[in-house]
Order: C-alpha cells, then sequence, then structure tokens
C-alpha cells in the first residue's frame, strides 16, 4: 500500500466567529484530518475529519482569532506528508457594536499579537483621548479618526444599492524609550516595531470578514517635547461596507 498524496486545502471563514468551513481534496478512499494551532501558540490541535474530498466545518474556534490549519491524508495506517498551511482569521463576536467597533478591536487583537510574540510590551486603546496613556518602550497605541465614506464609490459611498462604503483611517502610535544602557541605535528600534506593525495589519486585511481591504498608508515620526521618547504613527485605511441604514450590519 503506498502513501497517500499530500492533500490540498482551502479554508473559507464562516463569519461565526467560532468556525472555519475547509475544503480538503486528495486520493480516494483516504481519511483527512484537520490540524490547527493559534498563531501565538505552538501546539497543534486534532480537528475533525472525513473521509474522501470535500468540506470539513471546523467548530469550537475562538472569536477574532489568528489560526493556521494543515490537513493530512491517512490511508491504512500510511500517511501523507501535510498539506501546505492555511492562515486565517475567524470573525469578530458580538452584533451589539457597530461594525466599525468590531474592527477597531479586531486591530487591538492583531496588535496583541505582537506583545505576545514578544516584540512590543503593550498594545492599548486611549480610554480618554491624550490623558490615560503614559509612554513605555515599545508601546503600541491605537487610535481611529472620524472616517469617510469610501471615495472610489464617489460622494455618496452608496456602491451597491442599498449599501454604503466607508474608508476608516486609523493610527498606530509606536513609542522607543530604550534605556540609557541600550547600545542599539532608536531609529533601529522604531524601524523595527513599524514593520512588525505594518506586516500585522496586512497579514489578514479583511479582519474575518469585517472588511474589504486595508491599506498601509504614509507613516509619520514624533518626538516628546523633552526628547524622552520618539517613535513613529503607522497610518492605515480600512475600507468597508455597511447597510445604508444599518451600520451593525456588513452590506
Amino acid at each position: 500500500m503506498a502513501t497517500p498524496t499530500t492533500p490540498t486545502l482551502l479554508i473559507v471563514n464562516d463569519e461565526t466567529g467560532t468556525s472555519v468551513t475547509a475544503t480538503v481534496g486528495g486520493d480516494a478512499g483516504v481519511t483527512n484530518s484537520l490540524y490547527y494551532r493559534r498563531i501565538t501558540t505552538l501546539a497543534w490541535t486534532a480537528g475533525l475529519t472525513r473521509v474522501d474530498d470535500g468540506d470539513i466545518q471546523q467548530t469550537g474556534l475562538v472569536a477574532n482569532a489568528l489560526y493556521e490549519f494543515v490537513a493530512v491524508s491517512d490511508l491504512g495506517g500510511y500517511v501523507s506528508l501535510p498539506s501546505s498551511p492555511v492562515t486565517v482569521r475567524t470573525a469578530v463576536s458580538g452584533g451589539a457594536y457597530p461594525v466599525v467597533e468590531r474592527i477597531a478591536q479586531a486591530l487591538l487583537v492583531a496588535l496583541g499579537e505582537i506583545v505576545t510574540a514578544g516584540d512590543a510590551t503593550a498594545a492599548k486603546r486611549p480610554l480618554k483621548q491624550g490623558l490615560d496613556i503614559s509612554p513605555q518602550d515599545k508601546l503600541l497605541v491605537l487610535t481611529q479618526g472620524a472616517g469617510e465614506v469610501d471615495a472610489e464609490q464617489g460622494d455618496t459611498g452608496a456602491g451597491p444599492v442599498g449599501r454604503k462604503s466607508w474608508a476608516q483611517d486609523f493610527t498606530v502610535w509606536c513609542y522607543a524609550m530604550p534605556s540609557d544602557a541600550s547600545t542599539t541605535a532608536v531609529d533601529s528600534e522604531v524601524n523595527t516595531l513599524r514593520a512588525k506593525v505594518e506586516a500585522k495589519l496586512r497579514e489578514t486585511p479583511y479582519w474575518g470578514g469585517l472588511a474589504q481591504d486595508t491599506r498601509i498608508q504614509a507613516a509619520e515620526p514624533f518626538e516628546s517635547m523633552d526628547g524622552s521618547c520618539e517613535g513613529v504613527a503607522v497610518n492605515c485605511e480600512v475600507l468597508y461596507r455597511t447597510l445604508e441604514d444599518d451600520p451593525y450590519t456588513l452590506g
């Protein structure tokens, strides 16, 4: 009996927040098994299985989390190599929030993954603009602008009938306050933190099905008045669409 060929794997976000649908393709008669893990963890979890090609709906996931999936095929104890890994972010749960707020929460969770990886010290949203944030080294602070109608949809932003398209601007303030004993150039720290943030914002630009795209805009350096810290403001624009008269419902 020969070892099965490596299966193919496609993952679609179900927009439930707790499940995805995997489409597996491979040899006839094999048992296809899913394995998955949170990007922030090392351990793999054995998922659901099916015989032959088709769909597997993997449930029991955490909302608004980034997952990596692989599939393997088994035929009489002969196991294939794992498929190419597929990364997907589960949807944000909580329809009580308007879409723009769910997007902001998704961005903050993504920034938290930079903290978990050890590349930043904290990720926050201000409780009261400008008053509750004490700068610290490698701090990430997420703020948002007023947003505007998506210019690509014209002055009304109507897009398809009954829908409205928006371009919401967000800024991630990346602080650098290395110790006096640091031998790393502060600009080097700022450049690295900026790159980590920009890469994370583009890692899953659709934010669990909430958005149509995320565009990185020009960054802006900043420095405190007393020179105790400096950093860079990473700017992005998230494009999303809602029903024209319902900001809580995707359009």
